[in-house]
């Protein structure tokens, strides 16, 4: 009866185990999720009326598996007989790990959360107050707001894996496949296209281009716009020591300080960051390399 018994707990166990590997196979993968609303707004003096579009995407192996869920949100405008004209922009954040919720709630969606822009205050916690974007660009573009596999929504799913995205060229694969997809799904092969990314963004946007120029289905860009580039990390990585990091953001600063009225007064902006600019590279760079080799009254002189 013992026997009989331990048969029957390994057939049960080998029954649940098979049923959780089906779980997770491709055929019982739902179907892609899509919520699909209509608004308005005025933009660059102009009334968009447009579809705001939370879809799910799903990128398929070889074998034309589903390995991974990719989230978006698009803002699509309506009512345009020839999308030739109407250029798509594909728009993500950085990290890598960030979702593009920055750039969407941040900057460029139609309803923006609202904070102090002078930052003289703390912008507290939720809920958060929303307003419409009126410096918005969807009088130019649409938009497509992408999160990588690993942000926000999106995942690893069926018999996809997470190395097979997270890594530099896995990464912008993935996004260059999903844009591919996007593209061809909503027929707008013949729409300029353009990426925004920001931070780590930037890197994945030169990335990405480069993946849409192979596979055999080359996907020519009209242009990149990038935010707080990072195509060089020693330059945009201000740390301890890293010299480079002081040059570069040395022009960055005396910008901002004199947008705050604390220097640069009675002179232009393009003026004063070139006056930076020229001591940062002719002054500057050359004590930071001297370092202790620098006598007392050059420390001083360059304070």
């Amino acid at each position: 009866m013992g026997k009989l018994f331990n048969l029957a707990a390994c057939l049960l166990t080998t029954f649940v185990i098979s049923a959780q590997d089906k779980a997770t196979d491709s055929t019982s993968i739902p179907e892609p999720k899509s919520f699909i609303t209509n608004h308005q707004i005025t933009n660059g003096g102009k009334l968009v009326k447009f579809k705001a579009i939370a879809s799910e995407t799903y990128l398929k192996n070889k074998a034309g598996e589903p390995v991974a869920s990719m989230w978006s949100v698009a803002y699509v405008e309506t009512g345009i007989a020839d999308t030739s004209k109407r250029p798509i922009t594909f728009v993500f954040n950085g990290g890598p790990g960030s979702a593009s919720v920055w750039l969407q709630m941040g900057m460029f969606g139609p309803q923006l959360v609202k904070v102090d822009s002078d930052a003289a205050k703390d912008d507290g916690a939720a809920p958060y107050s929303m307003v419409p974007n009126t410096h918005g660009i969807l009088d130019l573009t649409d938009l497509v707001f992408i999160d990588p596999v690993g942000t926000g929504y999106s995942k690893v799913i069926g018999k996809g894996k997470v190395e097979d995205f997270w890594g530099l060229t896995e990464d912008a694969n993935s996004v260059a496949q999903f844009m591919r997809q996007w593209i061809t799904e909503n027929n707008r092969w013949m729409s300029p296209k353009y990426i925004i990314g920001e931070s780590f963004g930037t890197t994945r946007a030169a990335g990405v281009a480069n993946a849409l120029e192979g596979g055999g289905q080359d996907m020519a860009l009209n242009g990149l716009i990038l935010i707080s580039q990072a195509l060089d990390y020693a330059g945009s990585t201000s740390i301890h020591d890293n010299i480079t990091s002081y040059l570069t953001y040395l022009p960055s600063m005396a910008a901002t300080a004199w947008y705050h009225k604390k220097a640069g007064q009675g002179k232009s902006l393009e003026v004063f960051v070139q006056e930076c600019r020229d001591f940062t590279y002719n002054s500057y760079a050359p004590a930071l390399y001297k370092g202790s080799l620098l006598t007392e009254t050059e420390k001083n002189e360059m304070a």
